[in-house]
């Protein structure tokens, strides 16, 4: 079964990289085999990270536990760089030894980092620079692979060296996999290579199952259908915003996007509450950000913190459940009349204001 189900997973993400596929129980697990496979392969040592970013309970490198370097991460040779700011990324790899990049890990959207899209010029500068680097592209697609029928990298014109999956692709199972370059991974060919990769479930035969008869994410028009929602939902809950004075329309009244860049040059992963502040544009007090059908709302300035744990136990009392983080991953039983609610609840009521 397990065989059927590597096949079709193989089939579908073709146009994004994927030549042969393994099987895991975690995204985690997946993302911790595709970076072992990549220094195996390379024999380098260093893996490019970048902020914000989140690829399992090891591999979390948000700003502040990259500033402190006090976490549970791997002991693997990482190397910071800003997400979708290609200058100093550039920078910051042109000064690496020649030769020592063994591979480059990102997310095409970062999920836990707050549903931040890279954008098409950053991804496709990172492919240049794995081809230029003569390292591996990890594309970690854990939580995008249901936004796009064959993955964010084919959407995005580039195909992974190695990509990573989760529960997504196993009809929401606990479920993981990774695969890509057939000649990469022949590292775990027992007659080829050393590398082992044993594990108890990952052949799962529920799991197995529900990833093969699971119409979610193998169905082009849901796939479609969940993304128009979610370009609904974070257009609406935007529409709210501007009505309360938090977002600035365009003068053709269209709703403005939020272009977020990081920079190390300010140390900071939001704007701060700072006119002067020229990493770019300051951000509301109130902002949504998302990629089709991966939304979440977000919170900026001194009291962010406080205003994201409010915003949780008022969305909580109205019967809104959400992660704490506010990541909101629609899903094929949500229709017009569920998201309403949450369009209800944001409204301000009386005299107060959003935020």
């Amino acid at each position: 079964m397990e065989k059927v189900f590597a096949k079709s997973i193989v089939k579908r993400f073709r146009p994004s990289g994927m030549e042969t596929a393994r099987l895991t129980n975690s995204g985690t697990e997946a993302n911790m085999l595709a970076i072992a496979a990549a220094l195996h392969f390379t024999k380098r040592r260093k893996v490019l990270v970048f902020s914000g970013g989140y690829h399992g309970g090891t591999l979390i490198f948000s700003m502040d536990l990259m500033k402190n370097r006090c976490n549970v991460n791997l002991p693997h040779d990482f190397v910071f760089a800003p997400f979708n700011n290609i200058e100093e990324t550039k920078a910051i790899v042109q000064a690496l030894p020649a030769e020592s990049l063994a591979a480059i890990l990102v997310e095409p959207v970062q999920g836990s980092g707050g549903c931040r899209p890279a954008t098409r010029e950053f991804i496709q500068y990172l492919r240049r620079s794995a081809d230029d680097q003569r390292c591996l592209l990890i594309i970690d697609e854990v939580m995008t692979s249901r936004l796009c029928p064959n993955g964010c990298s084919a959407a995005m014109g580039i195909k992974a060296d190695l990509m990573s999956l989760d529960k997504f692709a196993g009809d929401s199972m606990a479920f993981g996999a990774f695969g890509g370059r057939r000649d990469i991974m022949e590292v775990f060919d027992p007659e080829k290579s050393g590398l082992q990769h044993p594990g108890t479930y990952i052949n799962n035969a529920i799991t197995m199952s529900a990833g093969i008869a699971g119409p979610e994410e193998k169905n082009a028009a849901q796939v479609e259908r969940l993304n128009a929602l979610g370009i609904e939902f974070k257009t609406r809950i935007q529409e709210i915003l501007i009505t309360h004075g938090i977002y600035a329309p365009h003068p053709a009244g269209a709703s403005r996007s939020i272009a977020e860049t990081d920079s190390f040059k300010y140390q900071t992963m939001i704007c701060p509450d700072s006119p002067s502040c020229p990493a770019h544009e300051r951000l509301p007090i109130i902002f949504v950000t998302g990629y089709g059908g991966m939304v979440t709302v977000r919170f900026s300035g001194f009291h962010a913190k406080e205003l994201q744990t409010l915003y949780y136990f008022h969305m909580l009392e109205h019967k809104v459940y959400l992660a704490p983080r506010h990541y909101t991953a629609l899903y094929s039983e949500l229709h017009d009349a569920d998201v309403d609610k949450y369009y209800v609840c944001i409204q301000v009521r009386g005299p107060n204001k959003i935020g």
